[in-house]
């Protein structure tokens, strides 16, 4: 990867939200005949922000589902909590990242996560 600016934030935190995102991800593609999933890193000049961008071509989400993804305890899964995007949020918006849903039901999911660069965030206080 090219050199970044850094983000100021918990590893082991962060780490936890990408990876419920990256499994929830894979879950949704278990039904596809191909699946694939595509990760892109870059540095927003303009605005001094980092995004991530997941994107699969697994199930997709209902109107109905993607509105209450974050909710706690809502699941569509047999066997899920609820809690995996909820504590994911959580974890996001203490880390002032902006997170953007993108989904439709069999098209798939994009998830783009914003994070503040972190001399972005020295240069406001």
């Amino acid at each position: 990867l090219p050199k970044m600016p850094a983000i100021f934030g918990q590893s082991d935190k962060l780490r936890q939200a990408f990876l419920n995102i990256v499994i929830n991800s894979f879950q949704a593609m278990s039904q596809v005949a191909k699946p694939e999933m595509w990760v892109s890193l870059r540095y927003l000049s303009e605005s001094q922000r980092i995004e991530l961008i997941i994107r699969d071509n697994g199930s997709g989400m209902t109107a109905e589902a993607k509105r209450k993804m974050f909710e706690p305890f809502h699941t569509t899964k047999a066997k899920g909590t609820g809690l995996g995007l909820a504590v994911t949020h959580k974890i996001l918006d203490s880390h002032q990242a902006q997170i953007f849903v993108e989904s439709e039901v069999g098209q798939g999911t994009q998830v783009k996560l914003i994070f503040p660069c972190a001399d972005a965030l020295l240069k406001s206080k």
